[in-house]
């Protein structure tokens, strides 16, 4: 249980904290045996690099990263964090990683689709010195 000492009953998820944008209070949980990958059980089933990516949290999505948070989790209609990330202009947080460029949604999205939607085009190059549209 992730606790903080005056609120011992409480237990906080590892996505909490970074929504809260709080890297100390997510290294302090992960130190308590929560899990680098562990979603949120309340809202959309995110994992915590997911939310990082997604809100432009570079500490954070660095930290998860180095910790070995899993750059190809994908949610229930199979987006990815680098996909949140290149729909909100964040992409270079989690393409540094690894992250599978080529990853396709339920409905067909890629980080690639992603970055269309808005015509980003300094996403798309980004994206292109990566690899993706080549498949």
């Amino acid at each position: 249980m992730c606790a903080f000492p005056q609120e011992r009953s409480v237990s906080y998820h590892p996505t909490d904290y970074v929504y809260k944008d709080d890297l100390q209070g997510l290294q302090n949980c992960l130190r308590l045996g929560r899990g680098v990958d562990q979603r949120d059980p309340f809202f959309k089933n995110y994992t915590p690099l997911m939310i990082a990516a997604k809100e432009g949290e570079y500490l954070i999505s660095e930290y998860l990263i180095r910790h070995g948070a899993d750059v190809n989790a994908r949610t229930r209609d199979g987006h990815t964090a680098l996909m949140m990330a290149t729909f909100n202009r964040y992409p270079e947080i989690v393409k540094r990683s690894g992250a599978d460029v080529h990853t396709m949604t339920l409905q067909g999205h890629t980080a690639w689709s992603e970055s269309t939607l808005e015509d980003r085009k300094i996403i798309q190059e980004l994206l292109i010195k990566a690899g993706a549209g080549t498949k």
